[in-house]
């Protein structure tokens, strides 16, 4: 059920050996902290080396959250990205 929650969470961190299902998310427990800030360097070093960086739009889901029902814009064959783009800006008006 984790994939609904609403908003999305930032981070996600799970002990796989341990719950491989991933139901425990571990990225606020105090425990792990050093875990999470050596993955988010080596993750900002991984960006750097391979010059990706993070896209100003994000593709939204093709489900609605609350609801589970398909957004207006789901439909196959799938549009792109930049269709997508305009969907939603025209629908957040």
């Amino acid at each position: 059920m984790a994939c609904f929650n609403t908003p999305r969470l930032e981070e996600e961190l799970y002990h796989i050996p341990t719950d491989p299902f991933e139901l425990k998310n571990l990225s606020n427990d105090p425990a792990y902290k050093e875990i999470l800030i050596s993955l988010r360097l080596k993750l900002k070093e991984i960006r750097k080396k391979s010059n990706d960086n993070l896209h100003v739009f994000r593709t939204p889901d093709e489900f609605d959250r609350n609801t589970g029902k398909s957004n207006a814009f789901r439909k196959r064959p799938r549009p792109s990205k930049v269709e997508m783009e305009k969907i939603i800006l025209k629908r957040n008006e």
